[in-house]
């Protein structure tokens, strides 16, 4: 199951990724993926983040894959 770009539209812009494996500055743990909110992200894409947090935790103790 996929998620639709409206879950981070509101808080996409302000978004850190680890990098992958074949980039420079790998950290050789994670591939990829969000690492969190660069820390000049407005309130209210920190709460959309919040929120999208949320939504993700409750999928995954749910058993879905999103």
């Amino acid at each position: 199951m996929t998620i639709s770009f409206d879950a981070v539209k509101d808080f996409d812009d302000y978004i850190e990724t680890y990098t992958y494996e074949d980039e420079e500055g790998y950290d050789g743990v994670h591939d990829g993926g969000i690492k969190g909110l660069r820390s000049d992200a407005p309130e209210s894409a920190v709460k959309a983040y919040e929120e999208y947090c949320r939504m993700m935790a409750e999928a995954e103790e749910q058993g879905i894959k999103l």
